[in-house]
C-alpha cells in the first residue's frame, strides 16, 4: 500500500522548509500569501508566515505552488 503525499499544483512533493505560495480570500478581496512549510500531512500543510509569527493551515493543496526549494 502506498502512502499519499502532499503535492502542489505541478504535482511536486511538498516538504518541510520549502517556501510555498497560495491564494487567500477575505470577502471580495483575494491575494497571494507565502511562507515556509513547517508541517506536512496527507491532505494539509502548516505554513509559517510573517517571519514565523503567524501560522496558517492550508487544506487546498491543489492551489499551492512551491516557490523555492528548501535550503
Amino acid at each position: 500500500m502506498s502512502e499519499k503525499k502532499a503535492v502542489d499544483i505541478l504535482d511536486r512533493e511538498i516538504k518541510v522548509g520549502q517556501v510555498v505560495a497560495y491564494p487567500v480570500r477575505k470577502s471580495s478581496s483575494m491575494w497571494m500569501n507565502h511562507g515556509v512549510v513547517s508541517e506536512v500531512g496527507d491532505d494539509y500543510i502548516v505554513v509559517r508566515c510573517d517571519g514565523g509569527t503567524r501560522r496558517s493551515m492550508v487544506r487546498s493543496l491543489d492551489r499551492v505552488v512551491i516557490a523555492r526549494e528548501a535550503a
